[in-house]
C-alpha cells in the first residue's frame, strides 16, 4: 500500500522519449525490461510510455507524450516542446549507454524552467539508480514497470517503487509489482504515428505490439533480466482484456500484432482459450509471437496457424551445447531443432533470436552462428551481442572475446544471413505477394545493411 510522505504532487506532466544519436547515427533502444539496442531495420512503439499516459491521463492529469525517438527531434527542438508544455513534472527513458546523453539533455531543460523535477526509468537504472541520481537534475528513478510508480510519484507518494536522494543518501522503496494487469487501462495506442513503426519481416503494414502476459516463470538463464523488471512468476491480462485491445488496434487501423509476451506461449490452455476466442469473435488478423522452444506443439501450432499467427520467434540464443548448459537456459540443440521442425510443418515461418556473447560461446561456433540459424530453417534471425549490465559473466566480461570482436561477429552473422541469394529469393518473392510491404522493408533493410550492429 502506498502512503503519502508529505511531498509535492503534480498536475501537468511531460513524457519524452529521448533521441539519441553517436556520430551521427541514430540509436534506438527498447524501453521495456530488456533496454537492448534495436536492429537499424526494426522501429518499436514504446509500451512503457504509452501506459504510463494511460494510467496518469485514466486518474486527472494533464499529460502530453513525445517520442523524440521516433521523430528524431533535437534537444533544441524538444526544448521547444518543453517550453510550450511547461511541464510540473518530466519523465524520460534512459539506459546505460544513453545516461550521459539524457542527463546533458535534462541540464538544458532545466535552465529552461526551474520548476520542472525530472525523474527516469529504465531496467539498468532499476538496477544502479545511481546512474543518474545525486549527478544531474533527474531527481527521482521510476523502478521497474512503471505504470504504477509514475502514477504514485504524480500523486506524491514516494513509497511505491522510486528511487531518489536525501541528504546525500539513496532511498529506494521496494520494487512494484502489478499483481492484477487488468487494473492498468490499456496503452495510449492512439498516440503513435503506425507508418513509422517496421520491421522487415512484418507480413502487413502498419503492425502495432500487444503484450498479454508479464515475467517468465522459467526465470533461471543466467544472462537474462527479466527479474529485475518484472520479478519472478509470471501475470496475465485476461482474455477479455486482450480482446479489447486487439479490438482497439484493429479499429485504428493495424492489419497485424506482435504479441511480446516473453513467453507467449507459457500458458498452453490460456494460450488455447486465446486463439479459440480469435476464431470466435471473428477477428481478422495476422500475428506473431515470441516464445521458448520446449513450450510449443503441433496441436498448439495448428491452432496458433488457424487463429492468424504466421510467425514465432524463438530464443535459441546459440549454436553451443556448451553455452546452453553454461547459461541455464534449459533447453538443448536437439529441443530447438524439433520445434523449428515442427513450426514449419505448421506451415509457420521462424524468427530467430541469438545472442552474440554468452558465457561458452567462441569463435569457432560464433563463426558458424548463421549457417546453424539457416540449417534450423530460420525465415529472419537477429543477432543481439550480449550485454552486462546487470552484471552477467558474459563471453566479454570473462575475457574470451572482446566487444570489438563481438560485434564484428555479429555483423558478419547479419550479412551472411541476409545476403544469402536463397533469402534474397525468398524476400523478393514475398514483396511480389505483398507489394505495400516494398517500401518499409525496403527502408529497414538499408539502414540494417549500412549498420546492422553498433558497438
Amino acid at each position: 500500500m502506498c502512503v503519502s510522505l508529505g511531498f509535492v504532487s503534480f498536475r501537468r506532466i511531460l513524457l519524452i522519449n529521448p533521441y539519441i544519436e553517436e556520430a551521427g547515427v541514430p540509436r534506438y533502444f527498447q524501453t521495456d525490461w530488456t533496454s537492448a539496442e534495436f536492429s537499424a531495420a526494426i522501429r518499436l512503439p514504446s509500451l512503457e510510455f504509452l501506459g504510463i499516459h494511460s494510467i496518469l491521463t485514466a486518474n486527472g492529469f494533464d499529460v502530453g507524450y513525445l517520442d523524440a525517438n521516433d521523430e528524431r527531434l533535437s534537444a533544441d527542438q524538444i526544448s521547444g516542446h518543453f517550453q510550450n508544455f511547461s511541464p510540473d513534472l518530466c519523465i524520460l527513458y534512459a539506459n546505460g549507454r544513453t545516461t550521459e546523453a539524457v542527463k546533458s539533455l535534462v541540464e538544458k531543460l532545466t535552465t529552461l524552467n526551474t520548476g520542472t523535477a525530472f525523474a527516469a526509468f529504465g531496467a539498468p537504472l532499476t538496477v544502479n539508480p545511481t546512474l543518474v541520481l545525486g549527478c544531474s537534475g533527474i531527481e527521482y528513478v521510476i523502478l521497474g514497470e512503471p505504470e504504477w510508480p509514475a502514477l504514485q510519484l504524480a500523486r506524491g507518494n514516494r513509497d511505491c517503487g522510486l528511487a531518489y536522494m536525501r541528504e546525500g543518501q539513496l532511498i529506494r522503496s521496494p520494487l512494484h509489482i502489478q499483481a492484477d494487469l487488468n487494473q492498468l487501462p490499456p496503452p495510449s495506442r492512439h498516440l503513435l504515428q503506425p507508418q513509422h513503426y517496421q520491421a522487415p519481416f512484418s507480413r502487413s503494414n502498419p503492425f502495432t505490439v500487444i503484450v498479454t502476459s508479464r515475467g517468465c516463470v522459467y526465470g533461471k538463464c543466467t544472462f537474462c533480466t527479466q527479474n529485475v523488471w518484472t520479478g519472478s512468476g509470471v501475470r496475465y491480462h485476461s482474455v477479455e482484456y486482450v480482446l479489447g485491445e486487439i479490438r482497439t488496434a484493429l479499429k485504428l487501423g493495424y492489419k497485424e500484432i506482435f504479441f511480446r509476451d516473453e513467453v507467449f506461449t507459457e500458458n498452453r490452455e490460456r494460450t488455447i482459450e486465446l486463439c479459440r476466442a480469435i476464431l470466435e469473435n471473428r477477428l481478422r488478423f495476422s500475428w506473431r509471437a515470441m516464445t521458448r522452444v520446449a513450450l510449443v506443439d503441433a496441436e498448439l501450432l495448428a491452432l496458433m496457424k488457424q487463429a492468424g499467427c504466421y510467425q514465432v520467434s524463438y530464443v535459441f540464443e546459440t549454436s553451443s551445447a556448451e553455452a546452453l548448459r553454461l547459461n541455464k537456459k534449459g533447453q538443448s540443440l536437439k529441443m530447438a531443432s524439433a520445434a523449428a521442425a515442427m513450426t514449419k510443418r505448421a506451415g509457420i515461418e521462424i524468427v530467430g533470436n541469438f545472442v552474440i556473447g554468452l558465457a561458452g560461446d567462441t569463435q569457432k561456433n560464433l563463426q558458424k552462428i548463421s549457417r546453424y540459424a539457416k540449417e534450423l530453417g530460420c525465415d529472419f534471425a537477429q543477432f543481439t551481442v550480449a550485454d552486462t549490465w546487470n552484471g552477467y559473466q558474459s563471453a566479454e566480461t570473462l575475457g574470451s572475446l572482446s566487444r570489438q570482436e563481438l560485434v564484428a561477429l555479429a555483423r558478419k552473422a547479419y550479412y551472411s544471413f541476409y545476403l544469402d541469394p536463397r533469402f534474397l529469393f525468398k524476400m523478393v518473392w514475398r514483396l511480389m505477394r505483398r507489394p505495400s510491404m516494398i517500401a518499409p522493408v525496403s527502408r529497414a533493410f538499408l539502414r540494417s545493411l549500412m549498420n546492422p550492429v553498433l558497438a
